[in-house]
């Protein structure tokens, strides 16, 4: 297996990690890349449009997440969950944000274990997590706003990758 910062022949797979997850979406300046042979071993971990990726472990990294919004391209993750949502049921830009409120925060607290900066949650603490029932037209203005947010991060990132840090800050 070949991870790099660089894409090429030998590392073509988008490998995503939590070091590239801002508040408002994922910095694609920090995407790493992985050989075929770590995309084998890896991809059932691989995202599809709409699926949240939320960091399981690391003191000040563990809860950060992102609604994977790229292309089919292949792609994986390792250090990182993946929450698909049923979204006949809820709305994933809804769980994406109520991960980031107070209440997603000090659930993601309460059930975090370890200690010296190896602090990690499971699939069972997720899985058990308070979510709210809200209206369905308001979880839609959720992801309404939360793609107008998209927009300005994805402007954001594009003037990151010209150099002119002053645009995007």
């Amino acid at each position: 297996e070949k991870y790099s910062d660089k894409k090429d022949d030998q590392t073509p797979i988008n490998y995503y990690t939590v070091n590239g997850i801002m508040i408002t979406g994922f910095d694609m300046s920090q995407i790493k890349y992985g050989s075929e042979n770590a995309y084998l071993r890896l991809k059932r971990s691989c995202l599809d449009l709409g699926d949240i990726a939320i960091a399981r472990s690391g003191t000040g990294s563990i809860g950060k997440s992102f609604i994977y919004r790229g292309s089919k391209e292949k792609n994986i993750v390792s250090d990182l969950y993946i929450l698909r949502i049923d979204q006949k049921k809820c709305n994933p830009h809804y769980i994406d944000i109520l991960l980031k409120t107070k209440l997603g925060r000090d659930q993601i607290q309460r059930n975090e274990k370890g200690v010296s900066g190896q602090t990690k949650i499971t699939s069972d603490m997720i899985e058990n997590f308070t979510v709210p029932i809200i209206r369905s037209e308001v979880q839609g203005n959720i992801e309404s706003e939360y793609k107008k947010m998209s927009a300005f991060h994805d402007k954001a990132m594009e003037e990151k990758s010209k150099g002119d840090i002053s645009t995007y800050e």
